[in-house]
């Protein structure tokens, strides 16, 4: 066997292909590309979370280990594989509102232990593609809840952009930040050195600063631990979205 025969045979039983090669154009050689997988389009941009206290690669074993179905009205959450169709991963949790009305949501939560025993730096990351959304105002966005006893982060993802919970109401990041029918990658890197009331957190978009110590410092008595991901459609039907993967830890990975 030849290194051409040696080289195509290596090729077809890795799935991967074989193209040519002209180094100074003096003979032709041959170099082995395997096939691009989806896990790349999965790898981990910088400033995302370690995970060291939730690490969830969105399958359908993990949204069945303890995940509470809050689906209402219509809505309907579940894993599935090899979607959105317009840009696919192997696995995904999916959000989806179907038939608009008021209450209508789909959603998953669960309490997922101490966010309180990560100390003052939580940094929650998640890698999200909105299919659709809405406006806050029609109640027609993503929302993803982190809760400690005495604090929470609430977050709305828009059609608009992506908005914060503080003390005080809504707060948009940056201007417009959220794109639809496209996966995007978000990380907060909350600081509570300074007590809850004075919290704040930097925000990364697909590993670039978006916006830096954003007011986080939304005071609610509430449950340690709990993590809600929901999807309203109050006033819009089919408001969809999916999640890759999602992180919760107490730095960087």
């Amino acid at each position: 066997m030849n290194r051409r025969q040696f080289l195509g045979r290596v090729s077809a039983l890795a799935g991967g292909i074989l193209l040519p090669y002209f180094p100074g154009f003096a003979r032709a050689n041959y170099l082995y590309l395997p096939h691009r997988r989806k896990a790349f389009r999965s790898s981990l941009p910088a400033y995302t979370s370690n995970g060291s206290l939730l690490d969830l690669s969105c399958t359908a074993a993990e949204l069945a280990d303890g995940w509470t179905d809050a689906d209402a009205i219509n809505g309907v959450s579940q894993a599935v594989t090899n979607q959105p169709g317009a840009d696919p991963v192997a696995t995904a949790w999916e959000f989806d509102t179907n038939t608009f009305e008021a209450g209508c949501m789909a959603g998953r939560n669960k309490d997922v232990g101490s966010i309180e025993g990560l100390g003052t730096q939580i940094v929650l990351s998640f890698r999200v593609y909105l299919d659709a959304v809405g406006t806050f105002a029609n109640a027609d966005y993503l929302q993803i809840t982190i809760r400690r006893s005495d604090w929470r982060l609430n977050l709305a993802l828009t059609s608009d952009g992506i908005q914060v919970r503080d003390s005080v109401g809504e707060d948009e990041i940056g201007s417009g930040l959220t794109v639809q029918d496209s996966w995007q990658v978000w990380s907060f890197d909350i600081d509570l050195s300074g007590g809850v009331a004075s919290g704040t957190a930097d925000v990364y978009l697909d590993g670039v600063l978006a916006e830096a110590a954003i007011d986080a410092n939304y005071e609610e008595a509430s449950t340690d631990g709990y993590v809600g991901i929901n999807i309203y459609g109050f006033a819009t039907s089919d408001r969809i979205a999916y999640l890759d993967w999602f992180k919760i830890g107490d730095g960087f990975a």
